[in-house]
């Protein structure tokens, strides 16, 4: 939901923060990486960065994308601030969906997404001291990490913690301590789990190319010294 993508995307939204895409962007790949991702309201987003990629710019060039799920076909395309990324959006989602991309030379990736859950977490402001419990359907193989997100309005600040592994067994406490303070007084968080699992990625793509399907979900709270 933030993989490296996110170690690049943390980055990015640090010097970026009113900025807010899902690129997968790398250092001077030459592979193809796409990110097939479930939302809470039902939806798909596929990202597509196409090498060679730098650090703020998938350089595309002219390739052009097909982007298949649920017997629809998109094309994908540039969206705000895509810094030469496609994307392309789908109004479905489902466990085991398969998504296929398509570039206009006919190379083919594949991958199918893991399981939804629901997320719920804490329903009021947490203060530094707390602990913060999250709980979820359980039962996936497939990978799981989380992420922080912490923005407070006395500096304009963001921080963006990087993603950590956690076990797929429905339950998540933290302290609130662990959370990235960039500024003081009262901010505003967000822990976002992201299930995921790898597809395949046809020749002629490059050998470094990567196909991820996921399910993102995230709790909003307020956070207080």
């Amino acid at each position: 939901m933030l993989l490296q993508r996110d170690v690049r995307w943390l980055w990015l939204v640090s010097v970026l923060p009113i900025a807010a895409c899902d690129l997968d962007l790398s250092f001077e790949s030459d592979g193809t990486s796409v990110h097939a991702t479930g939302r809470d309201d039902h939806s798909i987003d596929v990202s597509i960065c196409a090498g060679p990629s730098g650090l703020l710019d998938c350089n595309q060039d002219n390739d052009a994308f097909a982007v298949t799920a649920d017997g629809v076909t998109e094309q994908a395309s540039a969206g705000f601030l895509s810094f030469g990324g496609l994307d392309a959006t789908f109004d479905v989602n489902a466990a085991d969906l398969a998504i296929t991309v398509t570039r206009q030379d006919g190379a083919t990736g594949t991958v199918t997404l893991p399981p939804l859950f629901d997320l719920t977490g804490p329903s009021g402001p947490v203060a530094r001291g707390d602990r913060v419990a999250l709980a979820w359907q359980p039962g996936s193989t497939d990978a799981m990490t989380w992420t922080a997100n912490v923005s407070c309005p006395s500096n304009g600040a963001d921080s963006i913690s990087e993603p950590r592994t956690i076990a797929d067994d429905g339950r998540l406490e933290i302290s609130a301590s662990e959370l990235p303070k960039p500024g003081s007084g009262a901010c505003s968080a967000s822990l976002a789990l992201t299930r995921s699992r790898r597809g395949t990625m046809a020749a002629p793509y490059p050998s470094d190319s990567t196909i991820a399907g996921e399910q993102t979900r995230a709790i909003a709270f307020e956070l207080d010294d």
